[in-house]
């Protein structure tokens, strides 16, 4: 859901929602195959979400305050989460039930409407995402996570900031060490800069003509 329609959600129906819940960095909000009781909304920081895909943990997506997840699960009617959440800096998160977020949902076409097309966005970069995952050498992997901005559109639209060098070889089960080198060699190309190991996009036009 886009940042207006989540605040609108909550704050309009903040009697269902929990109090305030700080998180740490490096804390597990909930683990894939837990038992799905709570839909959680990012009121405060970041949590990255990870799949388990052949004894390896990929970093799925990446969501960025003010934003909703646990969603999937719960449409899907699983009763334990699809995916694990851990939280990438200090957060704050409240909480529902699902069913009374299903009661807010049944009262208003608009909050339906926002999350059927945000679902559909995700569905549709995870497909593209796990095809590069499969298919592309080292390169190609790292060039395509940095400019896919739906999948990363929080970090883009936040600030001029975008992923963590770790959580770049995290998305693509790369070692850490190829990812540094690929990414060392953008820098000295000065497409990116790397501060305190978090990569700033310089030139995009550059940037896109690595891949072709």
């Amino acid at each position: 859901m886009v940042s207006s329609d989540c605040r609108i959600l909550t704050s309009s129906n903040s009697i269902f929602f929990s109090k305030s819940i700080t998180l740490l960095k490096d804390e597990y909000l909930y683990r894939e195959g837990e038992i799905c009781d709570s839909i959680i909304y990012i009121e405060k920081g970041r949590i990255n979400l990870y799949k388990d895909l052949n004894d390896k943990r990929m970093l799925f997506w990446l969501t960025v305050a003010p934003e909703i997840i646990g969603l999937t699960s719960f449409l899907n009617n699983d009763s334990t989460y699809n995916l694990s959440a851990i939280v990438a800096e200090d957060s704050v998160v409240k909480t529902i039930k699902p069913k009374c977020f299903l009661e807010i949902l049944k009262n208003n076409g608009d909050y339906k409407r926002a999350i059927m097309s945000d679902l559909s966005k995700r569905i549709n970069t995870m497909h593209i995402h796990t095809q590069i995952y499969i298919k592309g050498n080292a390169k190609q992997k790292v060039l395509n996570t940095l400019t896919d901005k739906e999948f990363n559109r929080g970090l883009f639209e936040q600030s001029a900031c975008g992923l963590t060098i770790n959580e770049i070889s995290d998305i693509n089960g790369l070692v850490l060490h190829n990812t540094k080198a690929i990414l060392n060699n953008l820098a000295c190309k000065g497409i990116i800069s790397i501060n305190e190991d978090i990569i700033n996009i310089l030139d995009y036009r550059k940037l896109h003509k690595e891949i072709t």
